[in-house]
């Protein structure tokens, strides 16, 4: 356990600890350059057996084989052979649309979501002051929110805020028992997309 001083407030605060006691800002983790160092190390070599390797002499050979075994087919196993293919290349389609399909769907639920970050900055009290800290979309479209915001008496403050798939805003200090509940079913503890880069 070591001693680092808050990127907010420059006390003292251990690097054990998830928020610094004195302001509440998140304590930063440093990475060690010796895991990069690391990494590094495995990446190239990862990179360098895959350069060294020999390419797969055995892909004519095969190619050669099927085509022999297509030559041998009788008409009937030939059309039964187009139709099987052509299935397949239905269900490939299908199969992109359907991809297609799901990327617009979050697409729009990342927007809804980065347009619940503005909504959120409009909301508060000093919209200037207003700084968001992190901003994760669940796969199921909950969007989690963390930020830092000046209360009444102008002291900043961090803050928490969900944005459910109904699209309903609950803040952490409007309604403390069921933003409670919520933040524990949706964000607390669950993964999902990083909106947010600091």
């Amino acid at each position: 356990m070591a001693l680092v001083n808050c990127h907010e407030c420059k006390r003292e605060v251990s690097t054990e600890a998830k928020a610094c006691p004195h302001c509440g800002a998140t304590v930063r983790r440093q990475t060690r350059t010796r895991t990069w160092g690391c990494l590094g190390l495995v990446v190239g070599g990862f990179l360098l057996v895959m350069l060294l390797m020999p390419a797969d002499s055995g892909d004519q050979a095969r190619q050669e084989k099927y085509q022999d075994s297509l030559a041998k087919l009788t008409p009937r196993q030939k059309e039964a052979r187009q139709v099987a293919l052509a299935k397949e290349d239905s269900a490939r389609k299908v199969m992109v649309r359907t991809q297609d399909s799901a990327k617009v769907h979050r697409e729009n639920q990342i927007f809804i979501a980065r347009m619940g970050a503005v909504q959120l900055k409009q909301a508060m009290k000093d919209p200037e002051a207003f700084e968001l800290r992190s901003l994760v979309l669940t796969p199921n479209g909950t969007a989690c929110y963390s930020y830092r915001a000046k209360n009444s008496f102008g002291a900043i403050l961090p803050g928490h805020a969900v944005l459910t798939r109904k699209g309903n805003m609950i803040l952490q200090e409007q309604d403390q028992d069921s933003f409670a509940r919520i933040w524990n079913a949706q964000c607390s503890g669950h993964s999902g997309d990083e909106l947010v880069t600091r």
